[in-house]
């Protein structure tokens, strides 16, 4: 069990790492909107809540990215709508993550909310 949770923590931040490597366009400032997204596919236990945080925490988006117990992922994701849909789209391209299914609703904005975390 150490060895697994070892491989998870290395896993973890080979990921951010590789996020933080990358280089991200330019965007415009455009208004606030907050969406919920709901992903499913083969999107739990291949990194991409992680990938779904560091993207996000490098846009400066705020929200939250949790499993879901039918195997999908649900995103609630708040920002600049051009930084939102880079972040689907990125989310979108993981190879080792096949999305069968995306479905996207615009919310309420939460105007307090300060980070982007993963949501147990």
């Amino acid at each position: 069990m150490a060895i697994k949770k070892f491989i998870n923590k290395y896993r973890k931040q080979l990921l951010i790492a590789n996020i933080n490597r990358k280089d991200f366009p330019d965007f415009k400032k455009s208004d606030k909107v907050r969406k919920r997204l709901h992903f499913s596919g083969r999107v739990q236990g291949v990194g991409f809540r992680v990938e779904a945080l560091g993207v996000a925490n490098r846009l400066g988006l705020t929200g939250y990215v949790k499993n879901k117990a039918n195997g999908d992922v649900e995103i609630e994701v708040q920002g600049p709508i051009d930084k939102i849909q880079y972040l689907i789209n990125y989310l979108s391209s993981i190879r080792r993550a096949p999305i069968k299914n995306l479905d996207s609703v615009d919310i309420e904005i939460i105007e307090k909310e300060s980070e982007f975390k993963i949501t147990y």
